[in-house]
């Protein structure tokens, strides 16, 4: 953990990651180009890993935290004290002296309307950045699904929590060693890797547990019939064989996808020019829900075509094939110049 005790050190990182906590409910790309201005290279896939730790820990808590006081208060005192924490988070921000003391904008200079998007690099990787949350959108919906035909939907909470631990386990990891090699290469493995565990979700628990007759696909259901016991097979059992190895390939997924998205920050803001990496990283979050958006569209239709949850999974193993050949043209660079990128 000496990564994280290095990092620390740098006297801004505390106000900005207390920052992030407190204003996620807002664009991250501020953050996130702060997070480059104030940290040195090589401590920057620290400072990400633990900027995604916050993002997943703040995905699963914030409901939790809503929740809570809704049970003690009304809707309209929640938002206000939701309008507290954003604003605190803001006046952070506000007050980080590197905000406060970054040049204004060249006028001078020609202005390109295609901004990052003019360099080569920056549109490769948000593509990549596409299929990646193509991915997660379709396994938000083809965990819920799975555990409502096995029976037990209360295990969905579990099934995404699983997938959550994995990725925020696997960050701080990787974030706590020092960055070597090339990152196309990395980027495809934590695809492939991503790739296998996946189909291995779409196919396993059909023939661990076919009591939820929804997983297999009509030919292997007959045949897997005689696989699961009685009690296994009852609703009432709630945790059957296949949500348990649902669960920990799910974790297993969330280990690869961690690091991945860490990386994928890191040569973004390496790849986009100085002056645009603000909106370098506008266009991650940007590409990012669209890839979610239709990950999730297209498992909603798939499910409903096949009546079978373990397409949506086959799905995203499909997309993170896809994508690993097109993660080894992903190369660490200098910003190119816009000029020059066309």
């Amino acid at each position: 953990m000496r990564a994280y005790r290095d990092l620390f050190a740098v006297p801004e990182v505390p106000r900005l990651l207390l920052a992030i906590v407190t204003t996620r409910l807002a664009p991250p790309m501020l953050t996130l180009t702060l997070l480059l201005a104030v940290v040195d290279a090589g401590r920057l896939p620290t400072a990400f890993a633990l900027d995604g730790v916050l993002n997943e820990a703040l995905y699963v808590g914030g409901p939790v935290l809503v929740s809570a006081l809704l049970l003690v208060t009304g809707p309209i005192v929640v938002l206000a004290v939701v309008a507290a924490i954003l604003t605190t988070g803001v006046l952070l921000l506000v007050a980080t002296p590197s905000l406060r003391r970054r040049p204004p904008a060249r006028t001078g200079l020609r202005r390109d309307y295609l901004g990052p998007l003019a360099t080569g690099q920056v549109r490769l990787i948000l593509a990549v950045i596409v299929l990646s949350a193509f991915t997660f959108g379709t396994v938000m919906v083809g965990g819920p699904a799975s555990a409502t035909a096995a029976g037990s939907p209360h295990a969905s909470g579990v099934l995404i929590a699983a997938l959550s631990v994995g990725s925020v386990v696997s960050a701080l990891i990787y974030g706590s060693r020092s960055r070597r090699g090339a990152p196309g290469p990395q980027l495809a493995v934590t695809h492939l890797a991503a790739a296998l565990v996946l189909a291995a979700a779409g196919w396993a628990p059909a023939l661990l547990a076919p009591a939820a007759a929804g997983w297999a696909p009509a030919p292997l259901a007959p045949a897997a019939a005689g696989w699961a016991p009685a009690p296994l097979a009852s609703a009432a059992a709630g945790w059957a064989p296949a949500l348990l190895v649902l669960a920990l390939l799910l974790l297993a997924a969330g280990a690869v996808t961690g690091p991945q998205d860490t990386l994928i920050q890191v040569v973004l803001g390496e790849a986009a020019p100085e002056r645009f990496r603000t909106e370098a990283f506008a266009w991650m979050g940007a590409s990012t829900w669209a890839g979610y958006a239709l990950g999730s569209a297209a498992a909603g239709q798939l499910i409903d075509l096949t009546g079978a949850p373990g397409a949506a999974f086959l799905a995203a193993a499909a997309v993170a094939l896809l994508a690993a050949p097109l993660s080894l043209l992903v190369r660490r660079a200098a910003a190119e110049e816009p000029s020059r990128a066309r």
